[in-house]
This record gives structure tokens, sequence and C-alpha cells, in this order.
């Protein structure tokens, strides 16, 4: 029997790679975004371009305010816990403009408080709400699209399903706690 988890899977790198997920892994490395789990993904050519686009146009493109954002992935990875999704959008928070000081009340696990704006509370408890019984109450569905307008809840809705599920059952599959360069 082979027992496998992530330290056994080759970390890709541009250099072992071909076409587009080369051309991504290049681009990744020269902008100091490296990140292991995409390593890992990138032996799956297939899905690899398309996992990171749709990951990409969440955190890049989309209409949701990118720190009511991170503040919700941030909750999210304390509540699990997830601490390698925890390390990577510490830094990701604050390059989107989540303050310092949030982000290490937000590390407490503490609720959230005056410090954060509404938005951000009210997308916290719908996060909360969403992850503890799969479903959001009308009223409060339609108090957050009346808040965030249908695009930014849509998105919202997006970014709870996929850090808050899709990534956190990748990461516990493949056992990943903490990003490589945070290994000792």
């Amino acid at each position: 029997m082979i027992v496998m988890n992530h330290e056994s899977i080759p970390r890709r790198t541009s250099a072992d790679t071909q076409g587009d997920v080369a051309r991504v892994l290049s681009k990744l490395e020269s902008s100091g975004q490296d990140l292991t789990v995409l390593r890992i993904l990138a032996n799956a050519p297939a899905v690899f371009r398309p996992y990171l686009k749709f990951a990409s146009a969440l955190i890049y493109e989309g209409a949701l305010d990118p720190v009511v954002r991170e503040v919700v992935i941030l909750w999210m990875a304390k509540a699990r816990p997830n601490t390698y999704e925890w390390a990577e959008h510490d830094v990701i928070g604050e390059r989107s403009g989540v303050p310092r000081e949030l982000i290490e009340y937000l590390e407490t696990g503490a609720p959230l408080d005056d410090r954060f704006t509404e938005d951000a509370r009210c997308a916290v408890a719908l996060a909360d709400e969403l992850l503890a019984t799969g479903a959001i109450a009308p009223d409060n569905f339609s108090a957050a699209h009346d808040r965030f307008g249908l695009e930014a809840l849509i998105e919202l809705l997006l970014t709870i399903s996929w850090w808050g599920g899709a990534v956190p059952i990748l990461l516990e599959a493949l056992d990943l706690d903490l990003p490589d360069n945070l290994r000792e």
C-alpha cells in the first residue's frame, strides 16, 4: 500500500512543465506568488489554468469589495481552522487593503465588532449561516442583495463556496497545512 500526502507530490515549476502551465507558473514565480497548492495542482495541466482563472477572477476582477472578500476568507480560515489558507490570505488580505490590526483581530477568532464595516459583518454572517446550515434564510438573502447588489452578492456566494468549501476540502485531502516556504 502506498501512502501519499502532499509531501510525495511533485511541486511543478515553469522549468519542468510546458505550454500554458509553464507560462502561468513562470508569471507566478516572477511575481512572488509561487503558491505551494498551485505548484501541486500543476500536476493536472488540463484543470490547472481554469482553476487558477476562477480564483483569480474572484480576487482580482470582481465587484465585491476586496476588503470584505478577504475578511470573509480570513474569517472562514480561522473558523475551520485552515492554517494553509490563513497563511496565504494573511498576505493577500493585507495587499487587498485589510489593515494589519484587523487581520490580527481576526486571528483571535473573536466575533466581528464595530472595527469592521457593516458590509464585512453582513458578509461574515452570511458565510456563517451558509456554512452552518447549507442555506441562507430568505430575509437574510434579501438583506444581502439590498446591501451588495446582485453581482457582488453572487461573487460573495462564490467566495464562500470556494474558500469555505472547495479549497479547504482540497487542502485537507492533500494534508497541506502550511505553504512550503513557511515549513521549517
